[in-house]
């Protein structure tokens, strides 16, 4: 069958439906559900997992090898929320909800050994990163500050600066998983 992109429909489903040119990489084996995946720069990232135990699997996908597995849950113990945001410079940039906030794991996918940094970007307990967008070297989500209105929080990689801008929207009157760049063109927006 063949389904649409980050949905359940299915488009088409015929018995001889298959695809010849398939190829298995060797080293990967996904055994649990597919959190998430993202490719971009010649990377294939999943992070597979259940019960609380992730793994990331970066693969090359210019020739079809396995870099590298990471064990999520040796870096973020209470990391309930990941979302691969990006590829940026052979980074890999996930969102991390933890229960002391937003961190912003950063892998470098350039060597085998996987190295890893986390930055800590916003100390809001929501899971808010479900629709973190990267665009031109900046990552834009949504938060929610004290007073209980929405949040632009803005992460430049290429500087490392974290910048929030306040909306005068109150939680409820737009979703968490709205688009970050949608609203930041809406008349609400504040610069």
């Amino acid at each position: 069958y063949l389904r649409a992109s980050d949905n359940y429909k299915v488009m088409y489903y015929d018995v001889n439906c298959y695809d010849t040119r398939f190829e298995e990489t060797e080293g990967v084996v996904l055994d649990s559900w597919i959190v998430d995946y993202f490719i971009a720069e010649d990377y294939l990232t999943i992070i597979e997992g259940n019960d609380g135990l992730y793994t990331l699997n970066v693969i090359d996908a210019k020739e079809n090898e396995l870099v590298g597995t990471l064990d999520l849950y040796d870096i973020h113990r209470y990391g309930n929320d990941y979302n691969i945001v990006g590829i940026y410079e052979d980074k890999i940039y996930i969102s991390v909800s933890t229960i002391e906030g937003v961190d912003m794991l950063i892998v470098d996918a350039s060597s085998s050994r996987l190295n890893y940094d986390t930055r800590q970007i916003t100390e809001t307990y929501y899971p808010i990163n479900a629709n973190a967008e990267m665009n031109d070297g900046m990552i834009c989500f949504l938060d929610s500050n004290d007073r209980g209105k929405l949040v632009i929080t803005a992460y430049d990689i290429t500087d490392d600066t974290v910048e929030s801008y306040n909306t005068n929207l109150n939680n409820d009157e737009w979703s968490f998983f709205s688009d970050p760049y949608e609203i930041a063109d809406a008349k609400y927006f504040k610069y």
